[in-house]
């Protein structure tokens, strides 16, 4: 780490550590239509995807996973819902982003508590997935967790909450005519009210995303990942230069929506050679999501269409340094932690002057 001495550095690293102390998300999942309640509570990491969330909602009720699953944003309005699940352009014409590539931190949080989960389209079951708490991450404890939980899940293919009702008045009047036939569909009996969170056992997201054949077919793999290979053949065709790069983040002056109708104050990320004070590129960012990666985006972009690949990277905030640091620990750039990055204050009160005025809430 250039620039600071070895006290400096722990200090820096101290507080970069607290800023980022990872967090738990605390949800209620509870079957919709049905009664009396089915539900669970659960923790998981904050950096969960959908698709981890997704195998662990079959893990604490029970589902075996035969059918296709779904997250949908709540919105009175049908245009407006989001969905996030498994794209497949013959189901239909709504757009599925894909639910390994989303992280549950960037549309969970305490202002957007809530979403469905769907579970096998025939049947219909829908789950209200609500957040109930953001916890930091205790020591020494394995997530995910189930903490508590009511009644036994339906059986798989029964007709959805309406047949599941059926079932079950059937199966308390045995002289019912479909009485021994549901019995024997069953397997034996059922027992409604059962629940035991000691047989709660969770499997892992990611062998069962390669066992699944998703890894296969959709080619997905970590975002990070595939923008380092993306860098990597950049830099086979490109020859390093002399030339150092400024990056740096601030808050933009205009309130914004942001894609998930939060309300914020859109980070705005500055690209900027120090010496010209030529702006190599610049985009507006929402603080909500990973707004780091999406940074690290704009590089690749600028990578792309630079002659040659710059020699440093100065950058004065610690979590942007520490992040690039390990993002491009194999492209050949060293990254460099300043106190002060001329070329993007620049920018920075060019830009404030542009936007003098805060922009009304579109």
């Amino acid at each position: 780490m250039k620039n600071i001495k070895p006290k400096e550095q722990q200090v820096v690293r101290t507080l970069f550590n607290v800023e980022v102390k990872p967090s738990i998300y605390q949800f209620k999942i509870a079957l919709r239509d049905v009664k009396p309640s089915i539900w669970r509570r659960i923790q998981v990491p904050e950096d969960y995807s959908f698709y981890d969330l997704h195998c662990v909602i079959h893990d604490v009720f029970g589902w075996f996973g035969y059918h296709l699953h779904e997250f949908e944003t709540i919105d009175i309005k049908p245009a407006n819902v989001k969905r996030i699940g498994i794209p497949d352009e013959e189901m239909g014409c709504f757009e599925v982003l894909p639910c390994w590539a989303e992280k549950i931190k960037e549309w969970f949080n305490l202002q957007k508590k809530a979403m469905n989960y769907i579970y096998d389209f025939g049947d219909n079951w829908v789950h209200r997935v609500e957040l109930e708490k953001i916890l930091p991450r205790e020591k020494d404890v394995r997530y995910p967790i189930c903490l508590a939980g009511k009644r036994a899940c339906p059986p798989e293919d029964c007709g959805g909450p309406w047949g599941y009702g059926d079932m079950l008045a059937i199966l308390k009047n045995p002289k019912h005519e479909e009485y021994n036939e549901i019995l024997e569909w069953l397997g034996g009996g059922f027992d409604a009210e059962e629940f035991n969170i000691n047989e709660v056992e969770f499997g892992d997201p990611k062998q069962r995303f390669i066992e699944s054949g998703l890894a296969e077919r959709f080619g997905a793999t970590n975002g990070l990942e595939q923008i380092r290979a993306r860098i990597g053949e950049i830099k086979e065709r490109n020859i390093m230069g002399k030339i150092d790069w400024e990056i740096d983040y601030f808050k933009h002056s205009a309130m914004l929506r942001d894609d998930l109708g939060n309300i914020v104050q859109p980070l705005m990320c500055a690209i900027v050679h120090p010496e010209s004070y030529y702006v190599i590129d610049s985009q507006i960012v929402s603080p909500l999501g990973n707004y780091l990666l999406e940074f690290l985006k704009r590089i690749v972009f600028s990578l792309e269409n630079a002659s040659m690949f710059p020699r440093k990277i100065k950058v004065k905030k610690p979590d942007l340094f520490f992040f690039l640091e390990k993002a491009l620990s194999d492209s050949g750039i060293e990254i460099e932690l300043v106190k002060k990055t001329p070329g993007v204050d620049s920018f920075k009160r060019e830009a404030r002057n542009f936007f003098n005025n805060p922009r009304p809430i579109k």
